[in-house]
């Protein structure tokens, strides 16, 4: 007896050029729709469908931390939290980097 195959999560519900077109821009009442996929328990939108070897896959609207952002927390983080990264790295060459990046690229923070 084979074991059972489970679908996986990169193909289920894959969308085919077939039904592109109804489940990305129009509901059968001729309404725009957007789909939502779920993502570790949250709905984001689908905005597109890209093709991709054939078959149709969602472009998923997913928030995303800028650059900028990141680099301000791993700073904050070593600032308020030394003791845990000590054991890791020199921390003070750590922080002298990451604030010269941030000045480095001042600009992207004020977009």
């Amino acid at each position: 007896m084979s074991p059972e195959k489970k679908e996986s999560p990169c193909t289920a519900g894959t969308v085919t050029e077939a039904n592109a077109i109804s489940i990305f821009n129009v509901s059968e009442s001729g309404h725009n729709v957007k789909p939502s996929i779920r993502v570790r328990e949250k709905e984001y939108p689908a905005i597109a469908a890209i093709k991709f070897k054939n078959n149709f896959v969602p472009l998923v609207d997913i928030p995303a931390m800028s650059d900028y952002r990141w680099q301000q927390h791993c700073l904050n983080d070593r600032l308020n939290n030394r003791e845990l990264y000590s054991e890791y790295e020199d921390v003070d060459v750590t922080i002298d980097r990451l604030q010269s990046w941030l000045t480095e690229h001042a600009y992207l923070h004020e977009v």
